[in-house]
């Protein structure tokens, strides 16, 4: 509230004697005069006694003094200029009036109510005001959560993770891990789900005190509604800073606020799920199978599904949510589709297995053609029942083309299913001695006679041993190829006509892809 509002507010009600001219600037807090004090708050409003300025070294940059000495000419008190918190010697003085000491305490409690109050609108139209600016509602987090002095979480009403501040970091343990994970899991909903069906019943954005499943910190929790639908919640968590009534009615403003930026300027802040995609989500969190078909008492029609994991470090998560959603469903319109861990989660569907994997790969790559995106694809599946297990197929096909095949964008897990295998193996060392020693004796001549006999190999057993297609993909005769083909032979003693022998070098080739060799 700026302090020119605030002196003619008071005027109104009390009298006040002006000292010099009137300046003005925005106070956010009121204290008491504290004879103690040396460092006032420049957005501060101080109250005291005339008498007190005899006894402190500065004069705060507001204030308002009781007049409980006759010497009501304040110029006259001896008091150390230099030290003030205002910018000159000449205006030292322009900041502060004079009331009589009987209304000390009801003018005192005029100011902090019209202060209070006064905090509550310009949160509520500073919050808004940043949406507009920056279109990014983790600024908007941030700047409530310093203004409130504790860590906020804004949720959806399933309780997924949209955003938490960083400016007052969210030292609970049980909530760190749900931010972490992104969502809360059906542990922590299950046990918060009475509480929860409470909240969502009840109309109003009044902060509650929260209990949570192993959280010791204090929480208060206010409810979001967007066209008088429910849609999420806003979770403050007490740190260093104890709550009081105050932030509690301004984490029911900064639920409003909330509000008014989904509907005007980030609409895409709160999405609807269709029960296909509340299906996902829910098995991903860990509902067992049965709870979560009952739920939305839908099986599904299609007879195939492959399920695809989209990340990426570049962008952000209203990106995710907004375009790269959006421009997914576009050109599926069948595919399901929900944000997950920081990343999208989209389950393909098809009658035909084939076309499935064709159709879903090849739209897929022109979608992310211009994008710096990584994609995991899991096997197809039939049934909903280990939904998860295809899940972590397409994120460990992400996480291993990473250290893999660092420049492939797009990853199916059946093509690092092997790589997989060998990632479950502690000692990794004894990964090599388990290699077929004729690749170490064709690395060796290549490098001493500047041959591709290994890459030939590799290539040719990578091609089902067809002599056309290997020699096409290395882009050299077939001839050439057949000649290459009885040296390895020779130099590695091998029988290519041996499938046990063929496979164990297949096999050899993965293990040292895996190595890094």
């Amino acid at each position: 509230m700026y302090y020119k509002h605030l002196i003619k507010k008071l005027s109104d009600k009390y009298n006040l004697e002006k000292i010099g001219k009137l300046r003005d600037g925005n106070i956010e807090e009121i204290y008491l005069l504290d004879e103690g004090l040396t460092n006032y708050k420049s957005n501060t409003l101080y109250f005291g006694y005339l008498s007190q300025l005899g006894k402190i070294d500065t004069i705060p940059k507001y204030c308002i003094l009781a007049k409980d000495i006759k010497n009501t000419d304040i110029k006259n008190i001896n008091i150390n200029i230099k030290n003030t918190d205002i910018e000159s010697e000449n205006n030292y003085l322009e900041g502060v009036f004079l009331i009589d000491p009987n209304d000390f305490f009801s003018t005192f409690n005029q100011a902090k109510k019209d202060i209070d109050s006064s905090n509550g609108k310009e949160f509520y139209t500073d919050l808004v005001k940043l949406a507009k600016e920056t279109k990014d509602i983790d600024r908007v987090v941030n700047s409530a959560s310093s203004r409130l002095g504790s860590s906020i979480i804004l949720c959806d009403e399933e309780l997924k993770i949209i955003a938490y501040s960083e400016s007052i970091e969210v030292t609970d343990d049980v909530w760190k891990n749900n931010i972490e994970r992104g969502y809360c899991d059906y542990k922590f909903i299950s046990h918060a789900q009475n509480f929860i069906d409470k909240m969502s019943a009840n109309q109003s954005v009044e902060a509650i005190s929260m209990n949570c499943y192993n959280s010791k910190n204090n929480k208060y929790i206010s409810n979001i509604f967007l066209s008088a639908r429910h849609v999420g919640y806003i979770i403050m968590i007490e740190e260093e800073n104890k709550i009081t009534p105050i932030h509690l009615a301004m984490l029911s403003d900064m639920s409003r606020a909330i509000t008014e930026i989904s509907s005007t300027v980030l609409q895409n802040l709160f999405q609807t799920n269709t029960d296909c995609e509340e299906l996902l989500y829910n098995l991903l969190i860990g509902m067992p199978v049965e709870k979560a078909l009952n739920k939305i008492n839908s099986k599904g029609t299609s007879k195939y599904y492959m399920l695809v994991s989209i990340r990426t470090e570049d962008k952000d998560e209203i990106y995710f949510k907004r375009k790269l959603k959006i421009d997914f469903k576009k050109i599926m319109p069948s595919t399901q589709v929900i944000y997950h861990k920081a990343g999208l989660v989209a389950i393909y569907q098809m009658n035909d297995r084939i076309q499935l994997e064709k159709i879903t790969i090849e739209k897929i790559k022109k979608l992310i053609s211009e994008e710096n995106i990584k994609v995991g694809i899991s096997n197809i599946f039939y049934d909903f029942n280990n939904l998860p297990l295809y899940y972590n197929q397409a994120e460990t096909a992400i996480r291993l083309s990473n250290s893999i095949s660092k420049d492939e964008k797009i990853t199916k897990y059946s093509s690092y299913q092997f790589y997989d295998l060998l990632d479950g193996i502690k000692d990794s060392s004894k990964l090599k001695d388990l290699c077929h020693p004729a690749l170490e004796k064709l690395r060796s001549y290549d490098l001493m006679n500047s041959t591709l006999l290994y890459k030939s190999l590799k290539k040719y057993l990578e091609c089902g041993h067809n002599l056309q297609k290997a020699s096409e993909e290395l882009y050299i005769h077939r001839n050439t190829l057949s000649y290459r083909l009885n040296r390895i032979s020779e130099i590695g003693d091998l029988n290519l006509s041996d499938h046990e022998e063929c496979f164990i070098i297949l096999a050899s080739f993965k293990i040292e892809k895996y190595l890094g060799y």
